[in-house]
């Protein structure tokens, strides 16, 4: 569209007038358009299956577990080490490597809560993927709001969201 043309334009024209140390995050598809205006500076693009992601998603997991996680009696410190790196690669396993996933799921589970999880009890609790945690917030603000106001308020945007791999063309 000629709006999108115009900001990216407006992207390129400001990134030049920066100082090299300051930096630009974008997450994005790889389209084409916005691949041709950042290519000149030389981007770094990280992946979902990048090795640098994963590390981040597995550290990220791991600060979110801290104080979350239940272990035996008697555990060691290398038996709680163990338990931890178990928690940690079901949380990969569910989240697919996505952090949207694990933010969603982090609240959900530790925002606010005292509740500390066995690995069982845990992976009992986990949404089975993106797809399931956005139908549990959906469920749970239908049941907040009633069927009636979820129907007027939230239903028209819900049936507007499209999640695609490839962009719309």
């Amino acid at each position: 569209s000629k709006e999108r043309k115009e900001l990216l334009q407006v992207l390129r024209d400001c990134l030049v007038l920066l100082p090299p140390w300051v930096k630009l995050l974008t997450t994005s598809r790889p389209e084409e358009d916005i691949v041709a205006i950042f290519m000149p500076f030389g981007p770094t693009v990280i992946s979902a299956d990048d090795v640098r992601h994963q590390e981040d998603l597995r550290v990220y997991i791991r600060a979110q577990l801290q104080g979350y996680l239940s272990y035996p009696a008697g555990a060691t410190a290398e038996q709680q080490a163990a338990t931890m790196t178990q928690a940690v690669d079901l949380l990969m396993r569910q989240s697919g490597g996505r952090f949207v996933y694990m933010s969603l799921v982090a609240t959900d589970l530790f925002v606010g809560n005292t509740q500390k999880y066995t690995l069982e009890s845990l992976e009992s609790v986990l949404p089975k993927g993106l797809d399931d945690v956005y139908l549990t917030s959906f469920e749970r603000i239908r049941n907040h709001v009633g069927v009636r106001r979820f129907k007027q308020l939230v239903w028209p945007l819900v049936c507007m969201l499209v999640s695609m791999l490839e962009p719309l063309s």
